[in-house]
């Protein structure tokens, strides 16, 4: 509340500074009471939020005459961290991380904690999972009682890497938890209803096989794996809906538009006007704000544009996801892409197996398939990784169609 009014002020800089005089024991309640309300806020990001970014400037601005001390200013490089993180500023977000790993005291065990897990997600984000997963495996060890807060982005950072079991036997222990905050619940539904759908697309083998190929067991599996994750993405969308999580919002859609998709193609279709109405909703919200999950987004958007079989739409919807990764440096989302583009390839030429230009598309298949595997073998844990033993498989799959 204190930050909705404060948002609506005037004079911002004189309201802040007429509110933290130098009385102590008030400065101290006022200051716990906007970092309490700027750490709410920003446990997502939406636009629609009061504008948390101008009340930190001023603070950190006004910080000598308030005469913070280190970990009030450890704090606020948090949180600006945390807003550049959300407005895809990598840069700057490694940068305030910095700042406010040197200015926290040592036995502020949280904030310290947190920064350190923010890092990780930076890292992660970027791409560098390896280095996020060693991270959050430290302060999980160290922080036992965090275990659903950092274990939700430990499963994020294993499902990135490749590690999709580990992931999943992970979320199952919080299964039973009682999970009493809004947006920490939505997280969980959402990330083990991602790796749900990894296992399901595998099995399906990303659309190469038809349903008739699999076996009885493989069909029910399906069949379960996509009920289960389709009722936690919609959980996961009301919770989110309902507390304004726009930002989050915008990464779980994709993911929901891929599992119908990939039902669609291999067994009957379900969820096609869903898609079109999410898709709908999305490109609105992508007009006034960008997060990282446009690539993902536009990914989506491709699958389903070739499941509608409008594959130049496709083509395009592919190579935005690609230039959007590449503009903001996110290494797992470009390998993502070069991913998708190969299995995309890949089932044109087992629908066209007569085409003229068949060659030169395993060709530009292989390479993107290279580029996928380049990545995921330098910057992820190699054991157990789906995404090297998947990619691996593909790229024998083109290397036969250019022998034949």
């Amino acid at each position: 509340m204190m930050l909705e009014s404060l948002s609506t002020v005037t004079n911002l800089e004189e309201c802040i500074l007429l509110l933290l005089n130098n009385n102590d024991k008030y400065f101290k309640k006022v200051f716990n009471l906007i970092l309490l309300g700027i750490d709410s806020f920003l446990k997502d990001y939406s636009l629609n939020d009061p504008d948390i970014s101008k009340i930190i400037d001023i603070l950190l601005k006004s910080s000598k005459k308030l005469r913070f001390i280190n970990n009030d200013l450890a704090y606020l490089y948090f949180f600006k961290s945390k807003l550049d993180y959300y407005k895809n500023d990598y840069i700057n977000a490694r940068k305030y991380a910095d700042m406010a790993l040197k200015s926290v005291s040592k036995v502020n065990y949280e904030l310290l904690s947190s920064i350190n897990v923010q890092y990780a997600i930076i890292y992660m984000e970027l791409g560098f999972s390896k280095k996020s997963i060693l991270l959050l495996k430290e302060e999980l060890e160290n922080n036992p009682s965090k275990l659903i807060d950092i274990g939700i982005e430990l499963g994020r950072a294993l499902d990135h890497s490749g590690q999709v079991k580990q992931a999943l036997e992970l979320y199952k222990k919080f299964d039973d938890c009682n999970i009493t905050d809004t947006y920490l619940l939505s997280r969980f539904y959402e990330q083990k209803a991602n790796v749900l759908n990894k296992i399901m697309y595998r099995i399906l083998q990303y659309g190469f096989i038809s349903a008739s190929s699999l076996q009885s067991n493989e069909l029910e599996q399906v069949e379960e794996l996509f009920s289960e994750a389709i009722d936690l993405y919609n959980r996961s969308i009301e919770l989110t809906l309902k507390i304004n999580a726009l930002w989050s919002y915008t990464g779980i859609v994709p993911q929901l538009i891929n599992t119908y998709i990939s039902f669609s193609f291999s067994l009957r279709e379900i969820g096609i006007d869903e898609c079109t109405q999410y898709i709908d909703e999305v490109d609105k919200m992508l007009e006034n704000f960008v997060t990282p999950f446009k690539t993902d987004f536009y990914l989506s958007k491709a699958y389903y544009y070739e499941y509608l079989k409008n594959i130049t739409e496709a083509k395009s919807c592919i190579n935005i996801a690609l230039d959007n990764a590449k503009e903001l440096e996110i290494k797992t989302k470009e390998a993502k892409c070069y991913g998708f583009f190969s299995q995309f390839i890949y089932r044109q030429l087992l629908q066209k197996e007569k085409s003229t230009n068949r060659k030169e598309l395993a060709t530009l298949g292989m390479e993107y398939t290279k580029k996928a595997l380049c990545y995921y073998k330098e910057y992820t844990l190699v054991e157990d990784n789906i995404f090297i033993e998947d990619y691996t498989l593909l790229k024998e799959k083109f290397m036969k169609i250019l022998k034949d």
